[in-house]
């Protein structure tokens, strides 16, 4: 009976350790098939060397992945299987995207990845040489731009999920931060306010932009009425002082005061009734009336003549640099204000009695400077106004017909426009060096 056991004994341990056997071989096959690695390295254009930032790396078909940093610098864990495919995705909204198998051969210990920039068709106007394009993807149409320091914060709708994003590319535009929120359902444009933040206008709100960390937030909703009262009629802000401008229902009178940040008391510094442009419209819409058989619509020809043809003349006020601009088109000058809101002095102007003048004043914040716009032949030119003598200088003719929207940013020319040729894109922009 004894010996039947320990037999009995003998046989289980042998089969105990040919099923340890069998795990452990198991297990060291597996380990050959699987084994945790990391991947290290740079991304970089191809054109220039330069690295960039934000480039989305992962391991398709995982939730595995990183993006590179300012230096174009990545790092990746991951457990590598050599019986499954596996693939690493390098992408980037401006750059063709890359694909590397990391089942061929042996990966190096660091990566240099170059990203070529994306080709994007042109219009068929004669383009400046200067020109850089900075979004026109298929799958994008900008519906507005504007400016965080050197950075451009774009408004854009993604015609596949059919959503409002914003992003934020640098000056090279290469994205540094990206935005995707169902409060931007509605958003219509981006305002920047007297202290220099901006805001995302939505139908009914108005949300604060916040970019820290390179993330990008929208916070602060307010009514758009609200923000309009509290905001909207704020122009800058100097060492003391918030400056508002303040415009009657018709447009023809116009008062700037200023509000000291400390004890909040109130210093009128301009008001003006544009009495020849009132007059004019007046003595228009006269005889309009005292020939009605010409207007048989004579309730709409009125309301068109005051609304497009006798529009207020542009009176406006700038802070450029350590100074303060009050152009004055009515009386032909411009006035200059000290930071602390005194008059200095006067200058006197012509420019603004070009018919085809486009009655705009467009500030470079960055760059401290001040320029407008002439139609000449359907195009718009854009003219450096002189600030010391108020004369024009320069001229950069923007070669693209009814721009929705010219801006200027560290000597850089913003033109947003409508691609006719492309019907899969709506707006694009381009930018120019001044």
């Amino acid at each position: 009976m004894t010996t039947r056991l320990n037999k009995m004994k003998t046989e289980n341990f042998k089969i105990s350790i040919w099923v340890l056997f069998c795990v452990v071989f198991f297990l060291i096959i597996s380990i050959g098939n699987l084994f945790s690695q990391v991947i290290i390295g740079n991304v970089f254009d191809c054109g220039n060397n330069d690295p960039i930032e934000n480039v989305n790396i992962h391991v398709k078909g995982t939730s595995i992945g990183s993006s590179s940093n300012k230096f174009g610098f990545f790092e990746i864990n991951y457990n590598f299987n050599k019986k499954e495919k596996q693939l690493l995705i390098i992408s980037h909204l401006n750059y063709n995207e890359k694909i590397i198998d990391l089942n061929e051969g042996q990966i190096p210990d660091t990566l240099n990845i170059c990203l070529e920039s994306k080709a994007i068709n042109l219009s068929e106007t004669t383009i400046s040489a200067g020109f850089t394009n900075v979004y026109g993807q298929h799958n994008y149409s900008i519906l507005d731009f504007n400016f965080i320091d050197k950075n451009v914060l774009l408004l854009v709708l993604d015609y596949r999920k059919n959503a409002k994003d914003l992003i934020l590319t640098n000056s090279l535009f290469d994205t540094i931060s990206y935005l995707s929120s169902e409060s931007l359902k509605k958003a219509i444009n981006i305002y920047k306010d007297c202290m220099g933040k901006c805001h995302v206008v939505c139908k009914d709100t108005v949300y604060q932009i916040d970019y820290y960390d390179s993330i990008l937030t929208i916070n602060y909703p307010i009514p758009s009425g609200k923000f309009d009262e509290t905001i909207g009629a704020c122009l800058f802000e100097s060492t003391e002082y918030l400056v508002f401008k303040t415009t009657s229902t018709e447009g023809f009178y116009n008062r700037f005061y200023a509000v000291n940040k400390e004890d909040h008391s109130t210093k009128l510094i301009h008001s003006a009734l544009q009495s020849k442009k009132l007059k004019k419209r007046n003595a228009e819409i006269n005889w309009i009336l005292t020939h009605p058989y010409l207007y048989p619509h004579i309730h709409e020809a009125i309301f068109f003549e005051k609304k497009i043809m006798f529009q207020p003349s542009l009176l406006s006020m700038n802070k450029v640099g350590d100074s303060i601009y009050l152009f004055d088109h009515s009386n032909d000058s411009i006035d200059v204000y000290t930071d602390d809101l005194n008059y200095a002095r006067s200058i006197k102007i012509k420019y603004h009695l070009n018919k085809k003048w486009n009655e705009n004043i467009i500030i470079d914040q960055v760059a401290n400077k001040a320029y407008t716009t002439i139609t000449e032949n359907n195009l718009e030119t854009l003219y450096s106004i002189d600030l010391a003598k108020g004369s024009l200088v320069s001229e950069v003719k923007i070669p693209y017909v009814f721009p929705y929207k010219v801006a200027i940013n560290d000597g850089y020319l913003f033109v947003l426009f409508k691609e006719f040729t492309n019907q899969a894109i709506s707006k694009r922009i381009y930018r120019f060096k001044l």
